[in-house]
């Protein structure tokens, strides 16, 4: 007499997995992504032909953790600076590695420290660097554009406000 045991969507019979029909494979998908993280990717395609510069904000201790790919895919090709924000509390070894990994993927980055005013000046500098190139390209074209929209965007907790 065999023994059974009836979960949500398998039946264990000794020591052996049998998928119920209602499922295809062994792997369960979970849905994790919270519906207001949803809506808010869904809000940034709303309003991405409006802007003209992303800010991406990441944390320094997990600059690769940090991100959101469903948010890179919402931007898509825009113009975009990453943050990598809180660097006061990341290793600064680490932090040296990162940089270097950056450097080599050619991606526009800059890491800070929020709490450093002088910090924050670098990335309105860098900001004006991409205005100013963002405006020779469109006089190039024959566009005239007075303002220049940004977005600020990242996962919580990484230093946005």
């Amino acid at each position: 007499m065999s023994s059974k045991k009836r979960f949500k969507s398998y039946i264990v019979e000794e020591d052996e997995i049998k998928l119920t029909p209602d499922r295809k494979s062994s792997q369960e998908h979970i849905n994790w992504f919270p519906g207001h993280m949803n809506k808010a990717i869904r809000q940034i395609k709303a309003k991405l032909k409006l802007i003209d510069i992303i800010l991406e904000i990441r944390d320094a201790r997990a600059p690769e953790i940090s991100k959101n790919t469903a948010l890179e895919e919402a931007v898509g090709n825009k113009q975009r600076l990453i943050v990598f924000n809180k660097t006061n509390l990341a290793d600064p070894e680490k932090t040296k590695d990162w940089i270097q990994y950056y450097k080599n993927s050619n991606a526009n980055f800059i890491f800070i420290n929020a709490l450093d005013t002088q910090a924050v000046k670098s990335i309105l500098d860098r900001t004006a660097l991409m205005i100013e190139q963002k405006f020779k390209d469109e006089n190039s074209l024959g566009q005239t554009k007075k303002k220049v929209t940004l977005m600020i965007i990242g996962l919580p907790n990484t230093g946005k406000s």
